[in-house]
């Protein structure tokens, strides 16, 4: 079986939980089991199912906090993980039930606004782009979820969830209700707990260690909140996905899986509260992490925070298959622009000699034309009579007359009836369907060509405005009531009561008289260019 290339972490049987991030997946037939790459032991872990069986598989992924759409560096996670799932299913028939989660609460998403319980305010703006990441996995062919799970739906479980790891002695409340997971009482029962130092990130004054992270928040005004015994508060990041896998999962699952940035804090972080839930057991929470690479650009991470992301709306594949009846018409249809375009290059010309010859080797039977096959027909009999010579002498022959015909059919022709030709170096064009990112395409184009037609008619008027001030004379100019003698060019000599223009005044007026020669003479010159 090829490799996958992926990150993968894992841990089987009852060895201590721990991230193990590898380079490579291994899957061998007829054992079904899946190596792991171990890198922490160089070696290769097997993949074995909690079902006694060896049927089933229960898996959790860690789903997107629904805030604004996805991006490419997410969408290279859900499909890696897709690939893996279907594997699991499809070739080596596991049974796989593989629930997701969506965070639609969380502090991105926090407004002051938000009174307690109306989730709605927010939840219009999670499920807004919760169905844009459906769709856009969709168009990517990711399997949907099995099953998914909402933190809002969720709230009163994770209180309870949380409640009984107080209970358990491996959690504590503070004054203000919030409450926090007690790593030491943990390692103290005997457990491994992978000390990152996250809940060193908040600062708590009440927290007994600075490594202690929160499991439940108390919840400020104008905050989301459930009730609990503490108070209105809402789920710490990582209880939200404990709660949620073990609700559906049950006390153990096979997989659990998300990018590579949640191995810590958030996954060491849930096993730890998951296996406090869960003490009475005595076992692990989940037997194998799978963690996917970064998506990187310009050689960082593609991340929203660093907004060096492009979103994955419009990026699935949509095929290359035209309609059935379009396909009789429009692969002649391209052959036929494919020669003549190669015949254009040789020549400035072409003959029609030429153009008899590539007009001849495609001809179609119009018997053959349906009611949904008679569009296409259509695009292809006026541009075969278009370039035919012996319809008429005035055929265009020019190599640019004849490839602006052919740029037509493809951006103007064929693009109205939903199909693109790609023109492709030294290959046929390729016919395919058009998509929505051509559409994209062709609508900026429009908009571009319309703002650039507006610029130019604007810029046109203003010039005719500037023309139309040169239509009177500057020899007419300051013949006006507001003086009473002038000179031979009409310059001003004495103002209305007779007295004589001072040499200042005169100096100003001489600019204006200049500028206006000028502007009358353009004036003249377009009119002489008119007639």
């Amino acid at each position: 079986m090829a490799e996958l290339k992926a990150s993968i972490a894992g841990t089987a049987g009852k060895s201590p939980p721990a991230t193990i991030r590898g380079d490579s997946t291994s899957l061998t037939p007829g054992s079904h089991r899946n190596q792991n790459c171990h890198s922490y032991r160089c070696g290769l872990t097997p993949f074995i199912a909690l079902d006694p069986k060896g049927r089933k598989v229960t898996w959790y992924a860690c789903g997107p906090t629904v805030y604004d759409d996805a991006h490419l560096g997410h969408a290279r996670n859900y499909a890696s993980t897709d690939i893996i799932r279907r594997i699991l299913k499809d070739y080596f028939k596991f049974d796989v039930e593989f629930v997701m989660n969506i965070t639609d609460v969380d502090d991105k998403l926090r407004g002051s606004t938000v009174p307690g319980d109306a989730y709605e305010i927010f939840t219009k703006l999670t499920k807004k782009y919760e169905e844009h990441f459906m769709r856009d996995m969709r168009d990517l062919n990711v399997l949907d979820p099995d099953e998914i799970t909402r933190v809002t739906e969720y709230g009163q479980e994770i209180a309870d969830f949380v409640e009984k790891i107080v209970a358990n002695d491996f959690g504590y409340v503070t004054l203000d209700g919030s409450v926090y997971f007690d790593i030491k009482s943990f390692e103290k029962a005997g457990h491994p707990y992978a000390r990152d130092g996250e809940g060193t990130l908040s600062h708590a004054v009440e927290k007994r260690s600075p490594d202690d992270f929160a499991l439940w928040k108390a919840s400020r005004p104008g905050e989301p909140s459930w009730k609990s015994q503490w108070g209105q508060g809402r789920p710490g990041w990582h209880i939200e996905c404990s709660a949620m896998a073990s609700s559906r999962l049950g006390s153990q699952n096979d997989i659990h899986s998300g990018g590579i940035d949640l191995a810590f804090p958030h996954h060491d972080n849930e096993l730890a509260q998951s296996e406090a839930y869960w003490s009475e057991k005595k076992q692990q929470w989940v037997n194998y992490f799978l963690h996917m690479g970064h998506l990187s650009i310009q050689g960082s991470k593609m991340s929203k925070s660093l907004k060096n992301f492009t979103t994955s709306c419009g990026i699935g594949w949509e095929g290359t298959d035209i309609p059935e009846p379009a396909k009789q018409f429009l692969y002649p249809l391209s052959a036929m622009r494919d020669a003549l375009r190669e015949a254009t290059k040789s020549q400035g010309e072409v003959t029609h000699q030429q153009l008899k010859a590539i007009t001849a080797e495609t001809i179609v039977d119009e018997r053959l034309v349906s009611q949904a096959s008679r569009p296409y027909f259509q695009v292809f009999r006026d541009f075969h009579a278009r370039i035919s010579p012996s319809n008429s002498e005035d055929t265009p022959t020019s190599s640019k007359e004849l490839l602006s015909l052919c740029d037509r059919l493809r951006d103007v022709e064929l693009f109205d009836l939903g199909i693109y030709l790609e023109d492709r170096e030294n290959k046929p064009a390729l016919v395919r369907p058009v998509t929505r990112d051509l559409l994209q395409s062709r609508e900026e184009h429009a908009r571009k060509m319309l703002l650039k037609q507006q610029e130019k008619e604007k810029q046109e008027k203003l010039a005719k405005e500037r023309l139309e001030k040169g239509r009177l004379s500057h020899l007419d100019m300051f013949r006006t009531s507001e003086f009473s003698a002038w000179d031979e060019d009409g310059m001003p000599t004495k103002d209305a009561v007779g007295e004589p223009i001072n040499k200042s005044r005169s100096k100003k007026l001489r600019k204006g008289w200049e500028r206006q020669k000028k502007a009358h003479e353009a004036w003249v010159a377009s009119q002489r260019t008119d007639s």
